[in-house]
């Protein structure tokens, strides 16, 4: 089964989760993500402090503050679903 992870309950989910971030890949794992959740809201967080504080946007400023904000937000989509991939790896590893 290749989704057998999200086809858990809450709570089972919660518990699964737990486990594999108490092993050493799970925490190493946990470290990157962290990384990246911090660097897709920075983007985000500097391309609306672009927006804001230029006084005469042109063309190029829309392209490029846009351009950092989706990859801000592409950061944190791949996150997450790096996170579920790995969790549902270990679930099918270990026939949880």
């Amino acid at each position: 089964m290749k989704k057998k992870y999200e086809l858990l309950d809450k709570s089972k989910r919660k518990e699964i989760k737990s486990k594999y971030y108490d092993t050493t890949s799970g925490k190493y794992v946990k470290r990157k993500l962290i990384s990246a959740l911090i660097c897709g809201v920075l983007c985000i967080l500097i391309s609306i402090y672009l927006f804001l504080s230029t006084k005469n946007l042109k063309i190029i400023d829309y392209i490029y503050n846009t351009f950092i904000c989706i990859c801000g937000i592409v950061f944190i989509i791949m996150a997450k679903k790096i996170e579920i991939k790995k969790i549902n790896e270990y679930v099918i590893k270990h026939k949880i």
